[in-house]
């Protein structure tokens, strides 16, 4: 059987809301907080950002100096690589 592509044009599910996934409402806070300080993302500039990213990946550890706010494309080339 040959392996498994990812078709042009593909997009995956809607993911769940944070609630959802095991993030409580601290968690919800401080991704709100750091998406209203920084509306861009750190580190491409492009005009929005909706993800709220831990640096150390613990997702506990919701210290400003932790937490980033980055562009779809950023967050996934973050954890993708």
């Amino acid at each position: 059987m040959p392996p498994l592509t990812k078709a042009k044009g593909f997009s995956r599910p809607p993911r769940k809301k944070t609630t959802d996934r095991g993030y409580g409402h601290a968690h919800q806070k401080a991704a709100a907080w750091i998406l209203r300080k920084f509306p861009v993302c750190q580190r491409c500039g492009a005009d929005w950002s909706k993800h709220c990213h831990h640096k150390n990946r613990d997702t506990n550890d919701r210290r400003p100096e932790n937490l980033e706010a980055l562009c779809e494309k950023c967050h996934q080339l973050e954890h993708r690589g």
